[in-house]
């Protein structure tokens, strides 16, 4: 009954969280909206969605989830400060880690990762053409023995996450576009509106002047001439 319970409640906060990404545009509230939902779901210290930088080895998180008795920590953290994690996420490989003490992965980073409330966690990596670009993570403060309802959420959430990061980026290039393709058009009209113009004072000049003025191409050949040069002839 218990187990039924539970994945109700999983099933409802996964529903809710679906809804409220449709209502989502930008990366950073997409990735705070998971963050949040999983922190208050699971229960846990920490949730973030942050991007990879590869040239650093960073991790950048412009918002993270925290309980109430958790401080915030850094948006920007090396990976390699914490174990060889940066590896099995770029080989596309989840991480589960029931107790960071115990994990060889993580046991000469243990220290740091407690500091940062994440004893216990799960990382899921997210990736494009095969290349790490983000990850999601769970964080607790406390040794926890994750469930696979627990994993099958958050890679769950990981997944509808990075549809709607996707869906935001194509939305905002797609308006770039037309704001350029506006800009351009509006450039032209401009440019097309002083031509015409351009034209029109130097016909009326042609029209009006009692001077002499005449056209010719670069071969000499008479092209035009106004009334006045017509009268001489």
């Amino acid at each position: 009954v218990t187990g039924r319970v539970m994945a109700a409640a999983l099933g409802q906060a996964l529903l809710k969280f679906t809804q409220m990404l449709n209502d989502l545009e930008d990366v950073a509230s997409i990735g705070f909206a998971a963050a949040q939902m999983l922190g208050q779901t699971l229960q846990v210290s920490r949730v973030g969605y942050g991007t990879i930088n590869h040239g650093t080895e960073t991790f950048d998180v412009d918002r993270e989830w925290t309980a109430a008795h958790v401080v915030e920590q850094s948006s920007s953290v090396r990976l390699r400060d914490y174990g060889s994690l940066i590896d099995n996420l770029e080989r596309g490989e989840s991480i589960v880690t029931d107790d960071s003490r115990l994990d060889p992965r993580t046991m000469t980073a243990t220290a740091k990762l407690e500091a940062h409330y994440s004893r216990a966690f799960i990382s899921i990596p997210v990736l494009e053409r095969g290349s790490l670009v983000a990850v999601l993570y769970v964080c607790h403060s406390a040794a926890r023995q994750w469930s696979a309802a627990d994993l099958g959420l958050v890679q769950d959430v990981a997944a509808r996450t990075r549809t709607a990061v996707e869906r935001s980026r194509a939305v905002t290039a797609l308006r770039e576009s037309e704001s350029q393709l506006r800009q351009a058009n509006d450039t032209l009209e401009h440019r097309v509106a002083v031509a015409i113009a351009e034209r029109k004072l130097m016909a009326e000049l042609v029209e009006t002047t009692h001077m002499s003025v005449q056209a010719i191409d670069t071969q000499y050949r008479l092209l035009a001439i106004n009334p006045a040069n017509a009268l001489e002839y």
